[in-house]
């Protein structure tokens, strides 16, 4: 019988042959690292995958043929990020590169913060090199949606003036569902007075830059009118959460992401959001 780190170690060349040849031969970048022109439509190589994560195809090959070679914890999220690993192909992951954790049982949670911290580095990379609100906005949409992968609409919203609001959802096809019609009747037909879309949009009872919220933080008049629009559109309703953005000059937009009801955020939903809202505001200011 093979010994047991022998064992891991098969078992980690096994997963990441898996990982890599299951990559679509024509995804732009590999993580952060963007592939040569010529490589798109082809297979993702050990090479490629090498230059992508920072180290020589000899050494990533030892990987894949079980050598003892052993990779870093950044290392490993490197190669997570590289592949496009779901969370638990990322808990695996780093069980199997680092045998210490595989003594212990990797929470739900935690690979949610692990996972959180990547989409944050990313995001981070892209917010500092934006030239305009506009891209700000549009750079931490596009991040979110990919944390809150099943959202029926995420858009960023940018107050120009006192109950004058822009709002635009990630893609054109989220503008023209029902979560976004009702949105856009509650802001210019339903709550046509300024007082009422500031409301709506900034949440008084929220004070900073990323503070997040859900729907019953809306003032009661707010809450009422939503209502009496869902009972009209014959709408069973819509769960949302907001962040929201802040720079010098005070409240200028957020951020807000809708399920259909019945959807419940996590604690790292919330902690994401508010982070993505806070470095926004930071790149704003």
């Amino acid at each position: 019988m093979l010994p047991q780190s022998a064992k891991t170690r098969s078992e980690l060349a096994l997963f990441l042959k898996f990982l890599r040849r299951r990559v679509d031969g024509d995804v732009p970048d590999l993580g952060p690292h963007p592939r040569l022109p010529s490589r798109l439509g082809k297979r993702v190589t050990q090479e490629e995958l090498a230059e992508a994560i920072g180290v020589s195809r000899e050494w990533y090959g030892m990987l894949e043929s079980a050598a003892t070679t052993r990779p870093s914890p950044a290392l490993v999220e490197r190669l997570a990020d590289a592949l496009a690993a779901t969370p638990p192909e990322r808990a695996r992951l780093f069980q199997l590169a680092l045998p210490e954790l595989g003594r212990v049982e990797l929470r739900d949670d935690s690979v949610a913060v692990l996972e959180g911290f990547s989409r944050l580095r990313s995001l981070t990379k892209r917010l500092w090199a934006a030239t305009s609100t506009e891209d700000v906005l549009a750079t931490a949409s596009e991040d979110i949606a990919n944390w809150f992968d099943g959202a029926i609409l995420i858009e960023g919203s940018r107050r120009r003036d006192s109950g004058i609001w822009e709002s635009r959802a990630v893609d054109d096809q989220q503008e023209r569902n029902d979560a976004s019609s009702v949105i856009r009747e509650l802001e210019h037909e339903v709550l046509p007075t300024s007082e009422a879309i500031d409301a709506l949009n900034l949440y008084p009872r929220l004070e900073n830059a990323g503070d997040t919220g859900t729907p019953e933080l809306h003032p009661l008049p707010v809450q009422r009118e939503v209502v009496k629009l869902y009972a009209r559109r014959r709408l069973a309703g819509f769960t949302f959460i907001k962040g929201r953005l802040r720079t010098r000059t005070g409240l200028i937009g957020g951020f807000c992401i809708v399920h259909e009801l019945g959807h419940s955020y996590s604690a790292a939903d919330r902690a994401v959001l508010g982070a993505f809202a806070e470095l926004s505001s930071l790149a704003l200011s």
